[in-house]
């Protein structure tokens, strides 16, 4: 995991497969993904493999405060949203 404190939703999995812990996060992921599917549940989406655009909205959802400056806000939340 990358991890960025001050943006969190920038954070992301390094999926490079050039650690054995990626391997077995990938096949724990395999089995959580056929476990679901066998008990007929929707698919695991995991965080940090969605867009950043989308793990915003959700960090957004999560701290109302952050959400009302950032719709009072417009050009400073579009500069702070940024995960480049």
């Amino acid at each position: 995991m990358v991890f960025n404190r001050k943006k969190p939703w920038c954070s992301q999995l390094d999926l490079s497969g050039k650690t054995a812990d990626t391997t077995e996060y990938k096949t724990v992921l395999d089995n959580i993904s056929t476990l679901r599917k066998v008990l007929g549940m929707s698919e695991y989406v995991v965080d940090e493999t969605r867009s950043s655009q989308e793990r915003w909205d959700k960090y957004l959802d999560q701290n109302p405060g952050i959400k009302i400056w950032a719709a009072t806000n417009k050009v400073a939340s579009e500069k702070l949203k940024m995960c480049s």
